[in-house]
């Protein structure tokens, strides 16, 4: 899935702000296993995902339960 069709799916823009939305954003691969946020700390990131899943979890009874899937074309903030 390219980054036009992830934007189109989330909400269309116009040619214009699409443009400018594409001058900020820029293509980053991480592992498997990767945390993108973590617990008590402000992010300044939105991710896109283009390829592959994520999931949310929060920790609790020292297990962690799963409240969201992502998949691609999704877009993953705190």
């Amino acid at each position: 899935m390219d980054i036009d069709n992830i934007i189109d799916n989330i909400y269309p823009l116009s040619e214009g702000s699409k443009a400018l939305l594409k001058e900020r954003i820029y293509e980053i691969t991480y592992p498997k296993a990767t945390m993108l946020f973590k617990v008590n700390r402000i992010a300044s990131k939105v991710y896109f995902i283009k390829k592959g899943i994520v999931r949310a979890y929060a920790n609790q009874n020292e297990e962690e339960i799963t409240f969201w899937f992502g998949k691609e074309g999704d877009a993953v903030y705190p």
